[in-house]
């Protein structure tokens, strides 16, 4: 059988792919013409961003309590769901942003940074809302 893979080795799971599981199937029809064929992508777009966003933040946010604790092993389950995903991109930021007084704030990077993509794109008057 084959070897079992460990965060530190697995492809992230697609974060893309989660958005898509709980964006509801209409949404991702605006924009498109009887057709078939897409009038802009910019529908598209803001109708999945905010799913993904929320998904990509949540991850975030659960990985700011988990850093606090280096001992706990985050490739048994749960840890693992959400470490997985996460894991690739934390680890390149660490070598940027080095831990602060012994804590790890590399996942509060990501969840500001996501909140600010949010409400840049898709918030009330993001960018992506003013377009479409």
């Amino acid at each position: 059988s084959p070897p079992t893979p460990s965060p530190s080795t697995a492809p992230a799971l697609p974060l893309l792919a989660l958005a898509f599981l709980v964006t509801p199937v209409p949404a991702l029809a605006v924009g498109m013409e009887a057709s078939g064929s897409s009038s802009s992508v910019i529908p598209v777009v803001a109708a999945v961003l905010p799913a993904f966003l929320f998904v990509f933040n949540t991850l975030m946010f659960l990985r700011v309590p988990l850093s606090w604790y280096p001992k706990l092993s985050l490739k048994k389950m749960p840890w693992l769901l959400v470490a997985a995903p996460t894991e690739p991109l934390l680890r390149a930021t660490r070598k940027v942003v080095p831990p602060v007084g012994g804590v790890d704030i590399s996942p509060i990077v990501w969840f500001a940074l996501g909140s600010l993509a949010g409400e840049l794109l898709v918030g009330q008057q993001g960018i992506l809302k003013m377009m479409g």
